[in-house]
């Protein structure tokens, strides 16, 4: 065990100040567009929209995506959630508004092409479903910080992806994240307590995972593949996970720890 836990470090959480929204034209701001670059004001969530990016509109996957009717459909609302009530299009980039307690049906997005970023300000989806968001070639950015539940291989096989926010996310399935080859921006996934098996593998270049109250990573106390190939496992990785998991294994560190701290990462515990 003295092996296994050279690199271990104990830290404690502190509490961060909230930052007040940036100021643009005389209005609170919470978020400027990655795509169209215009300002969001700082509504309350109903009147904020979630955001569709595209490398070009014509790839949006409704024959009109100025019509909201077309947009509920194709997300299936009412069935999965609370439809839209209006449609904005700002040059690449669609903005929904209205909509809540939206679930991404299962392979909704899958391999479809021009989709850049999803974006929700409105904080509307709380699940997105098996392969919703797997194998978009053009996908960057995954940001949906009310998402409760992304299923097994539901964000998955994005060679574009460099940045993924899920900050409310407390379930992530089998597989979720696998293949994101070009994921870079440290992932922290704040509110997580369930990790699925090969969650992260194949991340190649994801170097800092963050996990402060995760209680059960890939489903058993051995290895379940959680980190894999990502950087994490490597010299340079950082891993920061609660406490308790360096000793569910009988005493020892879970199994998929051990393989981050064997392949030569660093474990910092909360």
């Amino acid at each position: 065990m003295a092996k296994l836990t050279q690199r271990v470090i104990n830290k404690q959480i502190g509490s961060g100040g909230f930052k007040p929204p940036a100021k643009c034209c005389g209005k609170n701001v919470i978020q400027q567009s990655l795509i169209s670059g215009v300002p969001i004001p700082n509504e309350p969530p109903e009147q904020r929209p979630l955001i569709l990016g595209f490398d070009a509109i014509g790839n949006a996957p409704v024959v009109n995506p100025a019509s909201v009717a077309q947009w509920n459909t194709f997300f299936g609302l009412p069935a999965n959630g609370t439809p839209f009530t209006s449609v904005q299009v700002i040059g690449n980039e669609v903005r929904l508004y209205g909509g809540s307690g939206i679930t991404m049906a299962v392979a909704l997005f899958s391999s479809s092409s021009g989709l850049v970023s999803i974006i929700d300000v409105a904080l509307c989806v709380v699940a997105v479903g098996q392969l919703a968001l797997s194998g978009v070639a053009t996908l960057t950015n995954i940001t949906l910080n009310a998402c409760l539940n992304f299923a097994l291989n539901s964000c998955d096989q994005n060679v574009s992806l460099t940045t993924i926010s899920a900050t409310a996310g407390t379930d992530f399935g089998d597989a979720c994240f696998e293949g994101n080859t070009a994921l870079t921006t440290p992932i922290t996934l704040p509110s997580a307590i369930n990790i699925g098996a090969s969650c992260f593998n194949g991340c190649n270049l994801l170097a800092t995972i963050s996990l402060p109250v995760c209680t059960n990573l890939g489903g058993t106390v051995g290895d379940d593949n959680v980190f894999g190939t990502s950087a994490v496992t490597q010299a340079g990785g950082v891993l920061t996970i609660p406490i308790a998991l360096m000793t569910v294994d009988a005493g020892n560190p879970d199994g998929d720890i051990q393989a981050v701290i064997s392949g030569g990462g660093t474990v910092v515990t909360v």
